[in-house]
């Protein structure tokens, strides 16, 4: 009975001392030391309508809609952006990966897909993060993929815009050439002496107006092929960017403190269960 009254539980100051030392060793191994910090920069942007038509419409400003946004960040996820990524800022190098391993182009793009994070915000907005050792590195590439997504999607769109173009001018040409027979069929009506007047009065109108009706097609599919030519004169619209990014001066991981702090709670919630064991133990004896 007295071994029992001389074993102090709970002993706040044992469970203190050996929680403070696992938090200073905790918060001393997560140095750099120890650990290379990785650093975060974010930048935020608006993705723009990818019609210039529809971009003039509303008079130079439009917000692209969700499956636009979903595309472009398609784009920025992009095998093709990845290796633009890895040849502006020499990532093989920069990664210590042998470019003629075996499998080096999947290491790499994992290397990327680690560092880079892309996802629509709730405000229909697109997020970019970049985690890097170095700061500055980081938010150099998270500015560098806004840019080249402007790129890579002009460039992708570029092909469908001249088709869309080079059709539209086939239509019209088209359309000119069926005027003309129609034309030359009127005329030759005109001149024709083996049929009476009357039927040759009633082919001529009939031909006006079909004449007429050919006419405002054309002149429909010429205004087309105008607007297809004026949206491939026209450059796309380029991202907004709400916020720029800037190297950070706080590593992001390791979470020192939270780690720390997580270590102080788990040695200082173990020591005072072990407390508890022995005291038991010894209340029992």
């Amino acid at each position: 009975m007295n071994d029992s009254k001389k074993l102090d539980f709970p002993n706040v100051k044992t469970i203190f001392i050996l929680g403070t030392l696992g938090f200073v060793l905790t918060y001393f191994a997560t140095s750099s030391w120890f650990i290379t910090p990785m650093y975060q920069s974010e930048t935020i942007i608006y993705v723009p309508l990818f019609v210039p038509a529809r971009q003039l419409e509303n008079q130079g400003i439009g917000f692209a809609s969700d499956k636009e946004i979903d595309g472009h960040i398609q784009i920025l996820i992009s095998g093709k952006m990845k290796d633009t990524l890895a040849h502006l800022f020499d990532l093989y190098n920069y990664y210590g990966i042998d470019p003629k391993g075996v499998g080096a182009k999947s290491v790499l793009y994992q290397q990327i897909d680690d560092r880079i994070k892309i996802q629509k915000t709730r405000y229909s907005s697109v997020s970019i993060e970049v985690e890097d050792k170095d700061p500055v590195m980081a938010a150099k590439m998270a500015n560098t993929l806004v840019h080249l997504g402007d790129v890579i999607k002009e460039d992708l769109l570029s092909v469908n815009r001249r088709d869309a173009v080079d059709y539209a001018s086939k239509i019209a040409k088209k359309q000119e050439r069926l005027m003309y027979r129609l034309k030359q069929k009127q005329d030759s009506f005109k001149m024709a002496t083996n049929l009476e007047e009357e039927v040759r009065l009633r082919e001529v109108e009939n031909l006006k107006d079909l004449l007429d009706r050919e006419y405002q097609v054309l002149l429909a599919k010429r205004d087309n092929h105008r607007r297809e030519q004026e949206n491939m004169d026209t450059p796309l619209p380029t991202s907004y960017v709400i916020t720029e990014a800037i190297p950070s001066n706080e590593p992001v991981w390791p979470p020192r403190l939270l780690l720390s702090l997580t270590a102080f709670v788990i040695i200082a919630a173990a020591t005072w269960l072990i407390q508890l064991l022995l005291f038991s133990a010894k209340d029992k004896s």
